[in-house]
């Protein structure tokens, strides 16, 4: 059921410092970690690196400095299984991941920002790609419509239920984290057709027009929940690239997958191969 098209992913790479504190910093405190890692992170490149194993067409959209970070960053991504890659001169992004005892963790950007050189203007999108724009660049907007106006489907980070004037996709996705608590996601479908929501051990909700669809958590020991939210991106991604168009497949397959981030130490979500499962599950 697989298809020719390209599911592509637009946003920032990223160096990660990962600091581990038994006690999380409080204001006014002296804090110092036990434990201090390094690695190539970055939301958006963790997910499509991630979706590049499950045998699609991934294609990234990023900006990196022409820096010695840079270069390291842009290794990382050629030494993925990407198919496309579509880099602009920008800037090498950095991230301070504070994680606490239980696992969860807080990402707090640093340095210069080059959100706002990443754009589609020049990428070779055709009818039929699928492109997701998770948020925070400067040019969600314009390259949403570029998208649209090249027949793409697409896909927007679940933010854009705040912004009034958005003119909408065919899905919002994103998590809890994202959007208040007073906020009620069908309130938003006349905009976006399908939202994905996801609850962290209370499962993920698909909402459409015909009604809701849960998908419960997997039990996991969580050690690290960084990029758990990519896993999960990066499984319901493949789902509907592989022709599960009404998103069950790949709610089960994000599911399995985030459950299984969530018990390692790592930014990029391991090969889909070694989710449990996986190799009859699409």
């Amino acid at each position: 059921m697989t298809t020719a098209s390209t599911t592509w992913i637009v946003g920032s790479i990223a160096w990660d410092t990962i600091l581990h504190f038994e006690k999380y910093p409080v204001n006014g405190k002296f804090a110092l970690p036990y434990k201090t890692l390094e690695r190539v992170g970055g939301s958006p490149a963790n997910t499509v690196k991630a979706l590049a194993t499950t045998g699609i067409s991934a294609g990234f959209v990023t900006g990196i400095g022409e820096d010695p970070l840079g270069e390291v960053l842009r290794q990382s991504l050629l030494n993925s299984q990407l198919s496309k890659l579509d880099i602009i001169k920008g800037v090498s992004q950095k991230c301070l991941v504070f994680l606490d005892e239980t696992g969860e963790r807080t990402i707090i950007p640093y340095g210069e920002r080059g959100w706002h050189l990443i754009n589609l203007n020049n990428t070779p999108l055709e009818p039929g790609d699928t492109v997701f724009l998770p948020g925070g660049s400067e040019n969600a907007l314009s390259d949403l419509k570029i998208a649209k106006e090249r027949g793409c489907k697409t896909i927007v980070g679940i933010q854009a239920l705040l912004n009034p004037s958005h003119p909408g996709a065919d899905i919002a996705l994103g998590s809890t984290s994202d959007l208040p608590d007073e906020i009620n996601p069908e309130d938003f479908l006349d905009r976006f057709p399908r939202i994905v929501y996801t609850r962290g051990v209370k499962g993920v909700d698909q909402y459409e027009r015909g009604g809701v669809i849960h998908q419960d958590a997997f039990p996991a020991k969580v050690i690290d929940t960084t990029g758990a939210g990519d896993a999960f991106t990066a499984g319901y991604l493949a789902g509907l690239a592989k022709g599960y168009a009404d998103g069950r497949k790949g709610l089960e397959a994000g599911a399995r997958w985030a459950a299984l981030m969530v018990t390692l130490e790592a930014s990029v979500p391991p090969n889909w191969s070694t989710v449990p499962g996986s190799h009859n599950f699409f």
